[in-house]
């Protein structure tokens, strides 16, 4: 055997042994404490090293910062098992929704080993929403205040509907209905909300645990992650948001069941759905049901609970006052 025959056998030989080892787990961790901020807004990035950073020697972290491929941060942070390494961040105010690449590269006594990336999205600060083009009276029912003053915020001028007063003596055009509301506050709205006044256009239900038996909305059982979810990106409900956006906001969301009934006549719209059991039957978390007259917004992506740390949320909600607007201008369109 020659040497170049050799030395392309032996190569082959390392190659086979090599790709027959099972992946090699990684070094070190990382995660954003939150992936998604408002500016001005701190960042911040914590890194560990893992089970398999056995060999006691020299560890540290090259940490990267780049905005729209620009470096804006560099630098060195060192690792030890004792406790997670946090680097941190201030942001400006941005004008535009802007991706940051976070990337951070494991070194061992100074000599590269492997690299991990995450994505940071940075927002606008949160701006009140544009006036309505004609005054609606808006009813805001939530037990717990939380949309009450999410809408005061955003400048939106909406009545507390918890209060007797105002369901005795106003008539709405949209109903939002807060998260979670329970079972007897569905009963408390029931002479609004199942027997329609002759003012009102839209309800918007936000997420629930569950829902009257008697509606055919029902909510299902919290379970496993879905395996697969479609979104209609072009929806006004969804404007602004992609559809790694839509990932994001579904976690700890449970879908809803809609089944169309047989004696009335309305039409369907999920734009967030999971599954189609079939024409009947639509498994969904974000859906719009239209009857003459009148629109059913059910809304079961989280939106109260992180609306101030979660700058999606806050897209979400201001698409669902747009799109309640819209209906009381023209209906059913």
């Amino acid at each position: 055997m020659n040497i170049g025959t050799f030395a392309i056998w032996s190569a082959l030989a390392a190659l086979h042994l090599w790709s027959a080892q099972p992946c090699r787990a990684s070094f070190f961790e990382m995660s954003l404490e939150r992936n998604s901020i408002y500016t001005p807004g701190r960042m911040r990035l914590v890194m560990g090293l893992t089970d398999e950073a056995a060999v006691e020697a020299r560890y540290t972290v090259g940490v990267n910062i780049l905005a729209q491929e620009v470096l804006i941060r560099n630098q060195i942070v060192p690792l030890t098992k004792d406790a997670p390494a946090v680097f941190e961040l201030d942001f400006p105010e941005t004008r535009n929704r802007t991706v940051v690449r976070c990337r951070a590269e494991l070194s061992i006594d100074g000599n590269f080993i492997e690299a991990r990336e995450r994505p940071l999205l940075l927002w606008p600060p949160l701006a009140p929403m544009q006036k309505p083009p004609q005054d609606e009276t808006i009813w805001v029912f939530d037990t717990s205040g939380a949309l009450q003053r999410i809408l005061r915020d955003l400048h939106v001028n909406a009545s507390d509907a918890t209060f007797q007063a105002i369901r005795d003596f106003q008539i709405p055009d949209i109903i939002f209905v807060g998260e979670n509301v329970g079972l007897k506050n569905f009963d408390t709205l029931s002479s609004r909300i199942l027997v329609k006044d002759e003012n009102l256009k839209v309800i918007v239900f936000l997420r629930q645990e569950e829902s009257p038996e008697a509606w055919p909305v029902q909510v299902l059982p919290a379970g496993p992650s879905p395996r697969s979810v479609s979104c209609d990106p072009n929806s006004p409900l969804l404007l602004g948001l992609n559809k790694l956006d839509i990932m994001n906001v579904l976690s700890g969301a449970v879908p809803m069941k809609i089944t169309r009934p047989a004696d009335k006549q309305w039409s369907l719209g999920s734009y967030i759905g999971e599954s189609k059991e079939n024409e009947e039957k639509v498994h969904s978390y974000l859906a719009v049901i239209r009857q003459p007259g009148m629109t059913r917004v059910y809304c079961q992506v989280p939106i109260t609970t992180h609306f101030y740390e979660e700058p999606r949320s806050a897209v979400l909600l201001k698409n669902l006052l747009q799109f309640g607007y819209g209906e009381c201008v023209s209906p059913n369109h």
